[in-house]
């Protein structure tokens, strides 16, 4: 998996870092992942100060995941339930037995 993050008003720390690597990780359970794009935000002075937008380049169609809040940590809580919740949905799509079409 190719990872790309790009970080705006704010430095990269360690500890981020991780938290965003573990997210993916946990992501790729789900379906294998070749490229995840993850674009962190510091914006002062708005209600909800970090946001945080998720691209991640599969098979099928590709998955967009966003989280805002007021720490990183919560943003990331956000966008890693909005994510799981899509990748969870998607695999349960996938296991259902296709329906034969109704002839008119």
């Amino acid at each position: 998996m190719i990872i790309k993050l790009d970080w705006y008003n704010c430095t990269a720390l360690p500890q981020w870092e991780a938290q965003i690597h573990h997210m993916l990780e946990e992501a790729a359970h789900y379906k294998s992942i070749s490229h995840a794009s993850i674009r962190i935000e510091d914006t002062p002075g708005t209600e909800l100060r970090f946001h945080l937008v998720t691209l991640l380049r599969m098979p099928g169609p590709d998955v967009i995941a966003h989280g805002d809040g007021h720490t990183f940590e919560e943003a990331m809580l956000n966008m890693g339930a909005r994510l799981r919740r899509t990748l969870r949905s998607r695999a349960l799509n996938e296991q259902r037995p296709a329906t034969a079409p109704v002839p008119a």
